[in-house]
This record gives C-alpha cells, sequence and structure tokens, in this order.
C-alpha cells in the first residue's frame, strides 16, 4: 500500500484524561500491523499529541512530517473557536505559506463513532456549519485558500448537506457516515465497541 499523504488528527480528547481507546476485540492482526501495535490487547492513545501543544510546534511537525515523508500533509480538527483558524494563518504568514499543511479537514462537534461523551458532543466544538464558513473566511483574509485546500467532514450524509458545505468553500467533501448507514454500523450516542469497525 502507497500512502497519498498523512492525516494528522489535532484534538485527539474525545474522552478527556483517557484519548483514544481501541479494545483488544477489534485490534485484529491486520490492524496490528497496519498500526504497529500489539494484536488482541488494548490499545490506548493519549489525549493530546506530544508533538505539537500549540500552533507554532504544529507547523514545525508539519514541517518535519514533510520532510521525512515526502507527502501531502492533512490536518484534520474540529474547531472550538474560530480565534484559533486566525491565529494558525497569522503563523503560517509569518512564516511562508509552503509552511501549510496542504489540506485542512474541518470535522464536526458532535463525534463520528458516537464514542465521545454527550457533554463533549453537545459543547466542545463548534458545528460544521459555523466552523466552516470561519475557517474558509480567514483563510481568504489571509490569502491562504489557495494555497490550504479545505475539506468538509463529519455527519454530511446527503446530497444538501454536500452542496452546502461546497457552497460556503469546502473543495472537498468525505463521509464515512453515509456509507456506514447502510450497514446499520453507525449506533448514534451509543456505540458498542465490537460494532464499529477500527479502521
Amino acid at each position: 500500500m502507497i500512502a497519498a499523504g498523512v492525516v494528522w488528527m489535532c484534538g485527539r480528547g474525545s474522552k478527556p484524561g483517557e484519548g483514544g481507546i481501541l479494545p483488544a476485540c477489534k485490534v485484529t492482526k491486520e490492524i496490528a500491523e497496519a498500526r504497529n501495535i500489539p494484536e488482541d490487547e488494548d490499545s490506548i492513545f493519549l489525549n493530546r499529541n506530544k508533538e505539537a501543544a500549540n500552533t507554532s510546534e504544529l507547523l514545525d511537525f508539519i514541517a518535519e512530517l514533510r520532510k521525512i515523508i515526502g507527502k501531502p500533509i492533512v490536518i484534520k480538527t474540529t474547531l472550538g473557536d474560530p480565534a484559533w483558524v486566525e491565529e494558525f494563518c497569522e503563523e503560517v504568514t509569518e512564516r511562508d505559506e509552503r509552511a501549510a499543511p496542504g489540506f485542512l479537514t474541518m470535522d464536526r462537534s458532535e463525534g463520528g463513532s458516537g464514542a465521545a461523551l454527550m457533554m463533549l458532543m453537545d459543547w466542545a466544538a463548534l458545528s460544521i456549519r459555523i466552523a466552516l464558513p470561519a475557517t474558509v473566511k480567514a483563510l481568504k483574509k489571509y490569502s491562504l485558500k489557495k494555497r490550504i485546500r479545505i475539506i468538509a467532514s463529519g455527519q454530511l450524509v446527503t446530497s444538501g448537506d454536500v452542496a452546502c458545505a461546497l457552497a460556503a468553500g469546502a473543495d472537498y467533501v468525505v463521509s464515512a457516515r453515509a456509507l456506514y448507514l447502510p450497514l446499520a454500523v453507525y449506533k448514534p450516542r451509543a456505540a458498542i465497541p465490537t460494532l464499529a469497525p477500527a479502521v
């Protein structure tokens, strides 16, 4: 398998104090090999990325990743405050637009697998309908919209959702949920660890 790029996920704290938890029952041989983790054991991930605790460190890490792999870098995040996008754009502009990732995926706040706590799903980040236009506006303000492509993600299931995201300035739209629904895998706000796929 040859990767076309790397997705760096910010804000892995959907379970505060715990981070990401992949139960042993989902750590198959294939998953273990792909993620370089022990097979048939719980895999626990920190609730934040030690490589990037702030915007400056994030851009440093993007540069390091790009140098190592020579592929495009995608930053995936939800937006808690539009001021962060302004800070991000200012930092990129101060360095050089080449310091920016190639893509920025804006996810929605409500949690994709239903595994996040209800309080976080309801209050920890902005809806994609607010976050996406705010992000596009900031990128245009700093003349970065052509440099950083926007991917809209998260519960964008219908053609109307896709049209709204594109009209708001997204360059691309992705939707895993649209695939999960027909398979009856998605269990909103009550994910059952053994049902949802781990990849």
